[in-house]
Formats: C-alpha cells, sequence, structure tokens
C-alpha cells in the first residue's frame, strides 16, 4: 500500500513557524521584560533613578522603547530565515505580503511587551507579572477558541490572520481591525502603566 502525504503550501508552514514564536518567543520576550523592572526594584537602582528629574513616562517608556527594538528586531531576522527555510522547501511566497506579515506580527510583540510593562508598574515580584501576564494571554486564547466565529478580529487571532493573507494574497479587514486593535491597546497599556507605576512609587 502507498500512502501519499499531501505537500505542505508554503502559507501554512510559515504560519508553523509563526505559531512557535508565539509561545516560546513570547514567553521569553515576558521573562525578559518582566525582570527589567522587577529587578531593578530589587538591587534598589529604580530609587535611584526616581530621585532624579525622571518622571515615570520616561522611566517606563524608555523600558518600552528598548524592548520593542530589539524584540521586533530579533524577530524579524527570526521570520527572514524562516521564509528562507520556507522558500527552499515548501515553495516562494510574495515579498510584499511576506513583508506586511513581519511588520503586522510585530504588533503582536508590542502588545505583549505592553501588557507586560503594565503589570510590572504595580506587581513587584518577577514570577507574579510572568504569570499575570500568561494567563491574560491564555484568557485571551480561550475567548479566541470559544468567540472564532463572531470576533474574527480579535487579539490572538493574529496568526490565523496573517495566513490566510499570504494564501489568499490580500490584507482583510479583519486583519487591519486586529491590527487596529492591536496597536491601540498597546499604547492604552502604556499610559496606563504610566499612571500606576507613577502611583506605585508615591506610595
Amino acid at each position: 500500500m502507498a500512502f501519499e502525504i499531501p505537500a505542505v503550501p508554503a502559507s501554512e508552514a510559515f504560519g508553523l513557524s509563526l505559531s512557535e514564536l508565539s509561545m516560546f518567543g513570547v514567553l521569553i520576550t515576558i521573562l525578559l521584560t518582566a525582570s527589567s523592572i522587577s529587578q531593578e526594584r530589587q538591587t534598589g537602582v529604580s530609587e535611584l533613578l526616581l530621585v532624579k528629574p525622571i518622571n515615570a513616562s520616561h522611566y517606563i517608556g524608555s523600558k518600552a522603547l528598548a524592548k520593542m527594538v530589539v524584540f521586533t528586531g530579533a524577530l524579524i531576522i527570526s521570520l527572514l530565515f524562516s521564509w528562507y527555510y520556507v522558500s527552499i522547501l515548501f515553495g516562494s511566497l510574495s515579498v510584499i505580503y511576506m513583508m506586511l506579515a513581519i511588520i503586522f506580527y510585530s504588533c503582536w510583540f508590542i502588545f505583549v511587551i505592553s501588557l507586560t510593562l503594565t503589570y510590572a508598574a504595580v506587581i513587584r515580584q518577577q514570577y507574579m507579572i510572568v504569570g499575570a501576564t500568561i494567563l491574560t494571554l491564555a484568557a485571551g486564547s480561550i475567548i479566541n477558541g470559544i468567540f472564532h466565529h463572531k470576533i474574527p478580529w480579535f487579539y490572538n487571532n493574529l496568526s490565523s490572520l496573517i495566513v490566510k493573507m499570504l494564501q489568499t494574497g490580500a490584507v482583510s479587514t479583519n486583519l487591519l481591525l486586529n491590527i487596529g486593535l492591536l496597536l491601540a491597546t498597546s499604547i492604552a497599556l502604556l499610559l496606563l502603566s504610566f499612571k500606576l507605576f507613577d502611583q506605585k512609587e508615591r506610595l
């Protein structure tokens, strides 16, 4: 008997790379982002900095910007290597839509960093920051799994929307709504973290 295994489309193969990044890449991002503030609080570095004319927005904003530059840079490099690997083994993908996929997926990491910093603004223990962030993302994943058909533009559905874009060669309205939601929420979370951190340190 002969069994023929169907060839995996290039878009789906690239989607597997996004799934790996959604697990391990996001976990590393959360761990390193959470430690950036909690360790400075434990060692007293944050107190030394805040004695100077540095407000909460400058302190948290510099952390956010640094993490976003580092992790989105690493994300871009890893996805470019994944694109090269997929192109060799599974077939070519559109250059334009691959660039869009990388840019769009970077928004997910920006959201994760913003969410982690918001928890870090009020929680001192690193493990609690990591736990709260992971639980929030897990809750979002559950909501997305249950109400996927009603809210296809929900946060955790970004990977599926990107794969669909690569398959169809078109940017859907749901994808644009998803990106808008991620960016708007990221900005709101950062502004909230400024306020929460300032109130926490004054106490």
